[in-house]
């Protein structure tokens, strides 16, 4: 009983806030926020376009068209030219122009692909992995109906 009446009847010691006396929390810087105005009144800035020091290289239009079009799995191997046939036509639907096989292959490898016997590791069409997936439930269908297990 006696812990908790001592407790219950604790003060501060005033000599321990002598030394804060008459001390504030720091106020916040004031704010630049300049708005949807720019820094020149009247003239508004323009978030619509793109930054002017971004610029759209093959490179950004290869990794948008990996994300787009493709899937990414260590197993998965596809020929190069079907790769590169498909992202030229992919940059065709853009708007850009179509790359060459030197160029794509440097993008691949430089995206960290490795190429042997023309074929890229890694990498493959959605359409391709799809029609992949349906080629053999197809035959395991067939196999099923037959009755021959392979």
């Amino acid at each position: 009983m006696l812990e908790i009446e001592r407790w219950l009847k604790w003060q501060p010691s005033p000599k321990k806030f002598e030394d804060f006396a008459g001390c504030e929390p720091p106020k916040p810087p004031i704010s630049t926020f300049e708005g949807f105005e720019g820094p020149i009144p009247g003239k508004t800035q323009n978030f619509a376009g793109p930054a002017a020091n971004v610029q759209d290289t093959q490179a950004t239009h290869f990794d948008r068209w990996v994300a787009e079009c493709c899937v990414r799995f260590d197993r998965l191997f596809s020929p190069v030219g079907h790769l590169q046939i498909d992202f030229s036509e992919w940059l065709a639907k853009q708007g850009q122009k179509h790359c060459a096989r030197p160029e794509f292959e440097s993008l691949l490898t430089g995206a960290g692909y490795l190429l042997a016997d023309g074929l890229a590791s890694g990498l493959m069409l959605y359409a391709d992995l799809h029609g992949d997936i349906y080629e053999r439930l197809e035959r395991l269908a067939i196999q099923a109906k037959s009755g021959v297990n392979k």
